[in-house]
């Protein structure tokens, strides 16, 4: 997986209007990748919202309100969004 097929990743999925296991993993192969190249996931709790991280190596890929995010590590995206993450609306979904 390259970072390019990572960040089409990324973009399909915050376009996507269907979020599902299955989808996800079609999305992966649209992108030019198997899912299982993302390695483990790792659920994760910030601000009492559920997180969803691998760890690859292109950074750290992170769900969060049905919102995929790419920073260099997990501590990186603590930092900037621990404090008052529940009331981001940018990251926050009903």
């Amino acid at each position: 997986m390259t970072k390019q097929q990572l960040i089409a990743f990324i973009k399909r999925r915050n376009s996507a209007e269907f979020n599902s296991n299955l989808q996800f993993q079609i999305d992966a192969e649209a992108s030019g990748f198997k899912h299982a190249d993302l390695g483990e996931i790792k659920k994760e709790t910030i601000d009492g919202i559920d997180a969803y991280r691998w760890d690859t190596d292109h950074g750290c890929l992170i769900e969060v309100g049905r919102t995929m995010l790419l920073y260099e590590t997990w501590g990186e995206f603590q930092k900037l969004h621990s404090y008052g993450m529940a009331t981001n609306s940018r990251l926050r979904k009903a």
